[in-house]
């Protein structure tokens, strides 16, 4: 939940902007042979790097000595000179581009678990476009001010303003990239840097007076934030409806701590609801609420990393990873970083001082539509940070017309990858299976905008193709004899299409016959996986809640082999427990978690708590 100080959008007016002088500063702007990267980065693969790399310093303010750091990546396509540029942004506010958005997401290579040495990334985004990743504001990661009192000031109004010196600079250094098109990308709240810079380039390239035009054509922002009331409200209801907070967390929540009013009003009830909430979560990823965690600390590493990463292509330890790999100083001299000596190491999110952040971006994103850029936003659909149903609420709250209904988008898998809605100024596309940092959990989704029929695979330990396999093996004549299975007048198969269709008295409920069970003494579990659409958690909790039973032992996150294996709660003569990452068949998809379950119910005890 956040809580941010609002300002009035004139703010963003031209006549703020303080701009008009940008182009006739003189400042030394640098040397585009300077920055290049002589032999690549240290570690990387030696074979098969056919693409230039720059890194370095541009200054935008000579006053203050505020200098921002940026890694640039040409295109590995063999067509760098007529790919486009794209201009990437982490968000925070505070958090490095370098240290996530290429190392870990994006960029070219990421770095080993012995953080020295970098593999090839396969679904780099440089394989169809100059990719530039820059450090911003000043104070993150090897970004600086030799005024020290930037670092209290910093804000949105000058991030935005100090990332468009920064790019009138880098086109001087590299001016024969000045004509290319140009797109700015990012995540999170970059969903508010994004739009904000986005709106600078449109003002300035409308002066009549300006002799540098950039090639300004769209923008893209994957989980970003737009607005705190629909952020704030998504937020709540993605938790309740992911089956991750109890009905009366979530209740509560939603009547004492959505509005920014209300949470001033009765701080004291709001902030006690949030920490219930906090711990009713337990210990998972709110990044990516089904994968794993990283069980490293800063100077170790763990076999819980690697086995994540041989598990599904994602470590969650990279970050450790990356903060060893920039740290070096050989790593750091190649790239052209720390020429000051920072007071302090490089680190992935800095700590600072924010002023200015805004409510919303609707005024901005009104701008925007109405200058003909093209706007795509992206969410990952298992992202708790900044959900897709926040996004979605975003969205709705600007009344657009729809000028292309919600469908599922695919590769040649005929997988759905996710699913999309073009708006008029303005399209939506979620990634399936992806959380907060959507190209580093989905790669080949996030690069193709397809979906990878393997990726399935690997991430659940379940193959969707085993019931196919199971048919195969029981219509087997030997199996069968085996089985002492008599003759039948047709094969054998999972489900009999005639049956279901001629089926007689199927009962509208069920809840006066587990009324009458719960009164009778035997113990009755329900139990879901939170990833089933066919019969949905949700479904399952809106059932329970009907018969109105009390709440014995309140909701709470149950452990498997260290992490959430799902969340419980016991009624009066009723327990209710989830799966996490769990689709319809909780037996096949999370065994391992499924047994725990079991055992439990067996045991006549609940499930297992954190020890």
């Amino acid at each position: 939940m956040r809580s941010r100080t609002t300002f009035e959008d004139k703010t963003w007016t031209e006549e703020n902007l303080v701009l008009n002088s940008v182009e006739e500063e003189q400042v030394h702007v640098g040397n585009m042979e300077d920055d290049l990267i002589k032999g690549g980065l240290p570690g990387q693969p030696i074979s098969n790097v056919k693409f230039k790399q720059y890194a370095g310093y541009v200054n935008v303010d000579e006053k203050n000595g505020r200098s921002l750091f940026y890694y640039f990546a040409e295109s590995a396509s063999g067509n760098a000179s007529s790919e486009p540029l794209v201009l990437w942004l982490n968000g925070g506010p505070g958090c490095s581009s370098l240290g996530f958005g290429a190392l870990q997401e994006l960029g070219p290579f990421g770095v080993k678990p012995d953080g020295k040495t970098l593999y090839s990334r396969r679904f780099a985004w440089n394989k169809v476009a100059n990719v530039l990743f820059l450090e911003s504001p000043a104070g993150v990661g090897f970004s600086y001010s030799n005024t020290t009192s930037d670092y209290a000031l910093s804000g949105d109004k000058r991030t935005a303003e100090d990332a468009y010196r920064f790019l009138v600079n880098w086109f001087k250094r590299f001016p024969h990239y000045k004509g290319r098109d140009f797109y700015i990308m990012g995540e999170s709240y970059a969903g508010f840097y994004v739009p904000e810079l986005a709106d600078i380039i449109v003002k300035r390239n409308m002066l009549p007076a300006t002799n540098f035009k950039i090639q300004f054509k769209g923008i893209m922002i994957g989980n970003g934030i737009m607005n705190d009331e629909t952020d704030n409200k998504g937020q709540l209801d993605f938790l309740w409806s992911h089956a991750l907070i109890s009905d009366e967390t979530h209740l509560g929540l939603q009547q004492h701590c959505q509005s920014e009013s209300k949470r001033e009003t009765e701080s004291k009830t709001c902030q006690a609801l949030e920490s219930s909430a906090q711990t009713e979560l337990g210990n998972i990823d709110i990044y990516n609420i089904y994968g794993p965690r990283c069980s490293m600390d800063d100077s170790k590493s763990t076999s819980s990393g690697v086995q994540g990463l041989k598990k599904n292509g994602y470590d969650p330890c990279g970050e450790y990873y990356v903060r060893n790999y920039l740290n070096l100083p050989h790593v750091q001299k190649a790239l052209h970083a720390n020429l000051t000596n920072l007071p302090k190491p490089w680190d992935g999110c800095s700590n600072l001082d924010w002023k200015d952040s805004p409510s919303s971006m609707f005024p901005i994103y009104r701008r925007l539509i109405a200058s003909g850029l093209r706007i795509l936003l992206f969410s990952g659909d298992v992202d708790a940070v900044v959900s897709v149903t926040s996004t979605r609420y975003s969205i709705s709250a600007m009344n657009l017309k729809v000028i292309k209904p919600w469908h599922a988008w695919h590769d040649d898998t005929k997988e759905a990858g996710g699913y999309m809605v073009v708006y008029d100024g303005l399209a939506f596309a979620t990634v399936r299976g992806a959380g907060h940092q959507v190209p580093q959990f989905q790669p080949r989704r996030a690069f193709t905008n397809g979906s990878d029929h393997e990726i399935g695979v690997e991430i659940s330990g379940f193959d969707p193709c085993s019931a196919d396999y199971v048919d195969n093996y029981l219509n087997s004549v030997e199996v069968q004899k085996a089985l002492n299975v008599k003759d039948v007048p047709h094969s054998r198969d999972s489900c009999n299409g005639f049956i279901f269709g001629s089926w007689q008295d199927s009962p509208h409920t069920v809840l006066p016959i587990f009324q009458e069970l719960m009164q009778s003494g035997i113990r009755v579990w329900i139990y879901s996986g939170d990833i089933n659409h066919m019969l949905s958690v949700t479904t399952n909790r809106y059932a329970i809640d009907k018969i109105k039973t009390p709440v014995k032992t309140l909701w709470y996150p149950w452990f498997f082999q260290g992490e959430v294996g799902g969340y419980a709660v016991e009624y009066q003569n009723l327990t209710f427990v989830t799966v996490r990452g769990s689709g319809h068949f909780v037996l096949s998809y999370q065994p391992g978690r499924a047994l725990t379950m079991f055992s439990s119910f067996i045991n006549g005890t609940l499930p297992p708590h954190l020890h």
